[in-house]
């Protein structure tokens, strides 16, 4: 599991832990399941290909064979460079809410919340940007008020802000049909961050992938439609 955009990459503890092992229990029948934070420490300039290049060397000698990896937003960003550069670790390829790149709203939205982590105010960024997730009008309202009270303000920004500028840095597109690995692409058809014409275009360039759109829903379609998005996933995974 390549997770999305966080504050901080760190491995996750205490309460997070026990939330992660929640999210993932129906995995964990059959499967295994890392969640693997990117690196601390990216240097300004990381690109999400070279954040592939990270998690593949994580990867080498670890595992007897391929694995299946499930990317989340900016994690999905990763994964497609890493099976498209190192396609012998990737044995089945899940793309979640992601594209081959971020709209065009999207992308004034992170460059905004990029100013202010830089201005030291990273949380209250990550809260814009989580306000824009398919939490309803009154929802994202109520993330933004409570996620800028909640959310702890990280001692060193400089890994979100070079997140940011990965995010805002990707594009994909040239480099898909060199994905080999059978992909599920899903995500809703009112993702903010990814159009519908960009996950189209993601599926279409990958040569065996595989489109799932959830009709009227947004960012993400693995919280607000758990059950659904875990039957398409793992029935992928062990089709």
């Amino acid at each position: 599991m390549l997770e999305g955009l966080t504050l901080e990459n760190k491995a996750p503890g205490g309460r997070a832990l026990w939330l992660l092992r929640w999210a993932y229990k129906r995995y964990t029948r059959d499967y295994t399941v890392y969640q693997v934070a990117r690196r601390p420490g990216l240097p300004a300039g990381a690109t999400t290909r070279d954040m592939a290049g990270d998690y593949a060397r994580w990867a080498q000698g670890r595992f007897d064979g391929p694995v299946d990896v499930i990317g989340f937003s900016t994690g999905g960003e990763i994964a497609q460079y890493l099976a498209a550069d190192h396609g012998e670790l990737v044995g089945r390829l899940v793309l979640s809410d992601t594209g081959c790149r971020l709209g065009e709203d999207a992308k004034a939205l992170l460059r905004a919340a990029r100013d202010k982590a830089a201005r030291g105010r990273a949380a209250e960024a990550q809260a814009d940007v989580a306000a824009h997730m398919d939490f309803g009008r009154l929802g994202g309202a109520l993330v933004r008020l409570l996620g800028r009270r909640m959310m702890k303000e990280p001692a060193d920004p400089s890994d979100y802000i070079a997140t940011l500028d990965a995010d805002l840095a990707h594009d994909a597109t040239e480099v898909l049909p060199k994905i080999d690995a059978p992909t599920l692409v899903v995500a809703g058809t009112r993702d903010f961050f990814y159009p519908e014409p960009v996950l189209r275009e993601t599926a279409e360039r990958i040569p065996n992938a595989t489109l799932r759109l959830y009709d009227g829903v947004g960012h993400p379609v693995g919280k607000t439609h758990k059950r659904r998005f875990e039957d398409d996933v793992l029935g992928f995974l062990n089709g």
